[in-house]
């Protein structure tokens, strides 16, 4: 039984009601008669599910209300990051008072919770990833300095450098930016262009400190020194701009791109692990892991019942957090969205971390 298709004729509810579907949600947007689209629903659901935990599933107010909160900054911030490359796509100077403000809304998130922001952020949409992904690593930067000690001050200014990191990409030609196929040699040496150095006149007003300067200059930069722009390696490298790199990867390869899909957070790790010491720092990337823990939010799991939900907060227990619950992989549709506390469920566990595109699951429609 496929979750989402065209009811054609009057037999097809009659299929469905003998499949013991529920409840269905009509997209009338989809509509042969409809003209102008008036409804945003895409998301087929069903109550019913093969698979029953062994209590209620209930909703915390406070995880709802926290997901919302990142949510709204999330794209409050995308929408400053897409100004800010605006603003110097056209010649203009970096609005510093719009991006100091808007460290500081992350930042202090971040302090209070350290995880739901983070997860929330790794959702994106890839035509909006350059603006997203500048976002991203500043809330993960933000929260890599917190879990290593750095100071409340040196915390704004590597948050500062992680939203401004690709400033250089706002000189990058759109064509090379949002290419869908591999960039050819030529393309791929003026994409690398956007990793500016110190010098850079893009970053004359900025008034960056020397730790945001190396989040912006050393983010591509690997310790073997086969990274760009400088090619710096060893202790040419400081451990903020270690950091920047690691951050950038991981985000990177979370993330839908215009020519591939998102990897599952655990093997992004595994393989950056498998890039030690050579692309990245081995220390950092071993102390990054542990911050994000063994599901970080914004995972997607299948439950051993079949039941598929996201990662929505770490749990006391690191491999017990809690999920939302969106999806029935044994029947394979999705069912009501609610929320589980896997410590509260002894019969159930995580059998492995999945790929939304496994089930065709648009993870943004659920955060």
């Amino acid at each position: 039984m496929r979750n989402q298709f065209v009811l054609s004729e009057a037999n097809d509810i009659v299929k469905v009601k003998k499949a013991g579907i529920k409840q269905i949600t009509i997209d009338i947007s989809k509509g042969l008669d409809v003209d102008k689209p008036d409804s945003t629903s895409t998301v087929v659901t069903a109550r019913t599910s093969t698979a029953k935990p062994d209590k209620k599933i209930t909703s915390n107010p406070d995880i709802d209300h926290r997901l919302q909160s990142s949510k709204k900054l999330v794209a409050k911030a995308s929408q400053i990051a897409k100004k800010i490359l605006g603003d110097v796509s056209a010649g203009h100077e970096v609005d510093m008072e719009a991006t100091e403000s808007t460290v500081s809304q992350i930042t202090q998130m971040i302090d209070k919770d350290p995880h739901t922001l983070v997860g929330v952020s790794r959702i994106k949409t890839k035509d909006e990833y350059t603006f997203m992904h500048c976002v991203s690593v500043c809330a993960l930067m933000t929260a890599f300095a917190q879990y290593l000690g750095y100071s409340k001050e040196e915390i704004d200014e590597i948050s500062t450098g992680a939203l401004l990191h690709d400033i250089g990409k706002a000189l990058t030609p759109l064509e090379i930016l949002n290419k869908p196929g591999k960039l050819t040699d030529e393309e791929f040496v003026i994409m690398k262009q956007h990793a500016v150095t110190r010098e850079t006149k893009l970053l004359d007003n900025c008034g960056l400190s020397e730790k945001a300067l190396d989040v912006v200059s050393m983010h591509h930069e690997r310790p073997d020194g086969k990274g760009y722009p400088l090619g710096l390696k060893g202790d040419e490298l400081t451990e903020v701009g270690k950091m920047s790199a690691i951050v950038d990867i991981y985000d990177a390869l979370t993330s839908v791109r215009v020519y591939k899909s998102a990897w599952e957070p655990s093997e992004a790790l595994k393989n950056m692990l498998s890039w030690c010491p050579h692309q990245l720092d081995t220390a950092l990337t071993q102390k990054f892991i542990k911050m994000l823990g063994v599901y970080p939010v914004g995972s997607l799991v299948l439950l051993k019942s079949g039941l598929v939900g996201i990662v929505i907060e770490p749990g006391e227990k690191m491999l017990r957090p809690v999920l939302k619950i969106i999806y029935n992989a044994n029947g394979r549709h999705y069912v009501e969205v609610k929320q589980m506390d896997l410590s509260k469920y002894p019969k159930e566990s995580i059998k492995q971390p999945i790929s939304p595109s496994s089930y065709k699951i648009e993870m943004a429609k659920f955060i």
